[in-house]
Parts: C-alpha cells; structure tokens; sequence
C-alpha cells in the first residue's frame, strides 16, 4: 500500500508499504457518493463527488474535493489517516475509515485517491423503511449476522428436503444436505442480558460466504455494544478452532434484517476492508473440516464450555497473539516454525510465572546479610584484580551476590511449571524439549539431525503447544494429534478419544 503525506514545502512525500497494488478506481465500483465530506482529526472539508471501488477485497476511495484545504493538511508531521463520511446515490449514509493516500492529481482538479484499512459502513436512514413504526426512543442494536472468510468446516446439522417426481411409478427424492451447525457460546460478562447466546453456523457451500446468524428468538439477545467487546477474542478463537486464519468480512446490524440465499441485508451493514485471506498452513488439530460428527463434537464443547474462560485468560496471557503465532508457524518454513513455537511456549510460561507471588528468601535477612557484607568485603578488597580482565566483572559478582538469597526460577523451571499447570504430561518426549531441545534450536538453529526428524520435532511441539492452550480453557473434546508425544497411559488430561 502507498500512503504519502503533503510536505512542508507543497510536495507529497511518499510512503510504501509491502504488497502494494493499485486499484482500478473504474473497475468494480460498489458504491457512489453524490455528497460528502473528507474528515482529518477535527477538520473536514467537501467532497463534490467520489466512487468507492473494491478489488481482492480492499476498498478504495476516488473523490473529487471543492477546494484546495486538503493539502493544508499536509504540514502534519505524521503520515495521516483520513475518513469518509456521506450519502449515496442509493440514499445510504456512508461511512470510510482508516483511509490512506494513496494517488493524488496534482493538475488543479483536485481528485484524490485512498486504500481504506479500516472499514465501510452503510446505513438506511430510518425515514426509507416504509415498513418499520417510527419511535420515539432509541432501540438497542442487535446483531443479526457475521460474515467470516477463511472458516473451513463440514457442517454438523442437516435440512432434508422432501420432493416427488410425477410418474407412471411415483419417484421419492429426500436428500440430506448438512448445511448449517446449531451453536451455542457462553458469556458471563453481559450481566443485564443472560450468558447463553445461540446461533447457527450457515453457508460455506458452492461458494456462499459463511455466516454466524443470530437471528432466532432467545432469552439471551446479542447487542451491538456487548458483541465488540468480545468481537477480537470471538475471531481469534475461531481462528483456533479453524486451524488458520479466520476475519470478519461484514457485519449485519440496526433495527430490521432480511435474510437471503445469497447474501442478507440489515438497516446497517459494516464491511471490513483488507486483502482477501490466502490460503497457507493450516491445522485439522481439532477437527471441525473433518467429518460433519466430528464438527458438533468440537463445537459444543468449546464454544459453549470453554469460550468465556478464553476471553478471561485473554488479556492475561496474550491468548489472541498466540493464535496468531500459531498460524504463522503454520505457513512457513520447520526452522522457523519451531522457533515461533518455542518462543509462543516460552511467553506463555513467563505469563504463568507473573502470576505467581515472589517465593520466600532461602533464609532469613539476619542469617544472611551478615554472610553478604563479608563477600562484598571480600570483592571490594580484591576490585582491581576482578576487572583485570573486564571492566565490569566485579559490577556483575556484586549483583549475583546481592540476589543470591532470592529463588529465581529459570526459564526450564517456568516451563515445567506451565506444563504442570496446563496438566501435560511429563513424558520423555516433553522433558526432551524443555531440557535440550529447546536450547538447542534457540542457540544453535538445530530443530533435527535431518530432515525428517526436525518435521516430527515439530509436529510434537505445535501439538504441546495446542494441548496447552486447550487444557487450560478446560476443553475435553476430541482432538487429532499427527504425532503422539505421551502414551495414553501417561496423559493426565481429559479428552475424547
């Protein structure tokens, strides 16, 4: 992506970013806005007319400005962000976010070009809905569908279609289509509002765009305001669960919604602009693209047991950069992929250790201190022969001597500790890892004597890494290891077989 930013001087210095792409302002325009105005912190000024253009899934915006006050802007010494906001020649009120610079025409017409990393958002106004009672209080927005890209899954529940065909000798035709998964999630933070949400998981077949739907009637209803609270940690634990990356395509909110075969629409609809997801590594670890039997099996476990105790470990453990690393250790090279394993394993034990209170003195202060002034004695007498050979040798003894009454765990002792917590067992494969391996890949690059034996290292640890996490959310469901790394007699753990 190029942003660039208006100089001092007049002139626009450029900023790139990898994987930049023009878009074709005239091709696949979604959107023209007929009024609006650009938005830059808490000034703005006119837009006569724009075209919003989508391409791979990112969003572009081409407008034409009234007047020159843009490029007053450019003094900012920061590379700017701007927003969008207007109606359309559909009479939607529109809104674009995160715009960046992108082309600019510098022959005095004014026309200036954006690659938004943010998103788009629709609304109908109220007056267009013939069909919905005006009110005199504002309604709680619900939500009513999500859009996902890159879920992978073989839907869990079917719909049978009952058809006859008219002939000499009758024809029944009862097809089973499996396709949608009933769901359930448990929040306990949305005090005002019950903690069951149901849905369906719906779409996904001959190409249609896969869809949380909470429509259906419930005692627990999903507001807007409650659903971004949790939105990052719900995409992120689907990520797990999937096996690589899933993002929110678009979002379906307001008053009203109609659903559809092809796409639904809502009284206020958010579309998310970025690239479309790429197809790289990818985990069947749990197993919900499997088989339609394995998909409820995994789904009712994690999402209705397991996804509160998720969003509670989020922030103390850094949960949602750790799926993250675990798709990026997926799509790489096994070097380098165990090295993000061994780093994601190390940070989620030290997370582990923070919380923790500090471990008593090995002795007493009045044992101790008198032991410790002799050696600081001893040290000072003897500093100029200590730093003969380093300058800061007799700096560094001082220190080691002052903490010596201090029990410090080191990052093999916090290890152990995380696998103790996470209830994994201690097999020799693991104690293999924490004890030599693990030093051996950061320290020497060495994952395997060949190989093959470097693939299996790896497998063994994204699987450790995979049983952490689960253990810890409380999830007894079935999982599909590639490579064993314990026996059944020596797991500690529950889980379906």
């Amino acid at each position: 992506m190029l942003a660039m930013v208006v100089c001092g001087c007049g002139h626009l210095a450029n900023f790139t970013r990898s994987g930049s792409k023009h878009i074709d302002m005239r091709k696949n325009v979604e959107y023209t806005i007929v009024k609006g105005r650009l938005h830059y912190h808490d000034d703005s000024t006119e837009i006569s007319f724009a075209l919003v253009s989508e391409e791979d899934g990112l969003y572009a915006v081409e407008a034409f400005l009234v007047d020159g006050t843009f490029f007053k802007w450019g003094e900012a010494p920061e590379i700017p962000v701007f927003w969008v906001t207007g109606t359309t020649e559909k009479g939607y009120l529109i809104e674009i976010t995160d715009l960046f610079l992108s082309r600019y025409t510098p022959h005095h017409n004014n026309k200036i070009e954006f690659i938004s990393h943010g998103h788009v958002k629709l609304t109908q106004p109220e007056e267009a809905e013939a069909d919905v009672p005006k009110r005199t209080e504002p309604r709680r927005a619900r939500v009513w569908y999500v859009e996902l890209e890159g879920l992978r899954i073989k839907h869990a529940d079917y719909t049978r279609i009952h058809k006859e065909r008219q002939t000499p000798h009758r024809e029944h035709f009862d097809p089973t289509h499996f396709d949608h998964t009933s769901c359930a999630m448990m929040l306990n933070q949305f005090s005002d509002n019950g903690n069951a949400f149901s849905f369906d998981i719906i779409g996904g077949i001959s190409g249609s765009p896969v869809l949380l739907e909470f429509t259906h009637a419930s005692k627990s209803t999903l507001y807007w305001e409650n659903y971004v609270k949790v939105r990052n940690n719900l995409v992120h634990f689907l990520s797990f669960l999937n096996g690589s990356k899933v993002a929110i395509r678009r979002e379906y909110t307001g008053d009203v919604y109609r659903p559809s075969d092809l796409r639904p629409w809502s009284q206020v609809m958010y579309v998310h602009s970025f690239r479309r997801l790429a197809t790289s590594g990818q985990s069947d670890f749990l197993p919900i693209n499997y088989h339609h039997s394995y998909t409820r099996r995994v789904l009712q476990k994690a999402m209705f047991m397991c996804f509160d105790r998720y969003c509670t470990l989020e922030a103390e453990f850094d949960l949602n950069k750790t799926i993250d690393a675990l798709h990026e250790s997926c799509g790489t090279s096994i070097d380098e992929g165990f090295y993000i394993l061994v780093t994601t394993f190390e940070k989620l034990s030290y997370r582990l250790a923070l919380r923790e209170p500090n471990p008593p003195p090995l002795m007493e202060d009045t044992v101790f201190n008198p032991i410790k002034e002799e050696l600081m004695d001893v040290l000072t007498r003897n500093k100029g022969a200590i730093n003969r050979l380093n300058g800061n040798a007799h700096a560094t003894l001082a220190s080691k001597i002052g903490n010596l009454n201090n029990e410090r765990k080191d990052t093999v002792s916090r290890m152990h500790a995380l696998l103790n917590h996470a209830h994994v067992p201690s097999s020799t494969e693991v104690k293999a890892f924490v004890e030599t391996r693990r030093h051996a890949s950061v320290h020497a690059g060495v994952v395997g004597k060949d190989g093959d034996e470097a693939y299996e290292n790896y497998l063994k640890l994204d699987n450790m890494v995979r049983d952490i996490l689960l253990n810890m959310l409380g999830y007894e469901g079935i999982r599909r290891r590639r490579i064993e790394y314990f026996s059944s007699a020596e797991r500690i753990h529950k889980e379906e077989s």
